[in-house]
């Protein structure tokens, strides 16, 4: 996405790491299920929403075409 660099992105997966978190989803995860459980998140007003971090520090993130959402989540899968 190029909203943070690789320095933040390691901090990132080192925050994850440090809590036991995974990086990837598992296979059986229904990515049809997330996406539409997105929908119902309070942050989600005129469509999926999300708060991430980026040049200009945390800040909400209106996803406009959800065919990158569903990309990047296969790509975690």
């Amino acid at each position: 996405m190029g909203r943070i660099g690789k320095g933040r992105v390691k901090y990132h997966e080192e925050i994850l790491a440090h809590y036991g978190l995974n990086m990837k989803l598992e296979k059986s995860v229904n990515l049809e299920r997330i996406t539409s459980l997105f929908l119902r998140d309070k942050k989600s007003q005129d469509g999926i929403t999300f708060v991430l971090d980026g040049e200009n520090g945390v800040e909400p993130v209106l996803v406009h075409d959800q065919d990158i959402l569903e990309k990047a989540l296969e790509v975690v899968q």
